[in-house]
């Protein structure tokens, strides 16, 4: 598990929107978790995330076994 800065609440239902970052001095093409999220739906798997002013940002991954 890794866990970054905080997200701000307004942006959290964003983030998995195609080309959104929340700062424009920031690398990067807001894609990734566009992507990320597109394939798990794919899968039947899900992505969520969590912000909290202490404790930083998580993003939690289900990916289900199909093995």
């Amino acid at each position: 598990m890794h866990s970054g800065p905080r997200i701000l609440g307004e942006y959290l239902k964003k983030v998995f929107q195609m080309f959104f970052k929340s700062f424009d001095n920031r690398a990067g093409s807001g894609l990734g978790l566009d992507v990320v999220k597109e394939a798990l739906n794919k899968m039947n798997g899900t992505i969520e995330v969590d912000s909290d002013l202490k404790t930083g940002t998580v993003f939690h991954l289900e990916v289900p076994n199909k093995a």
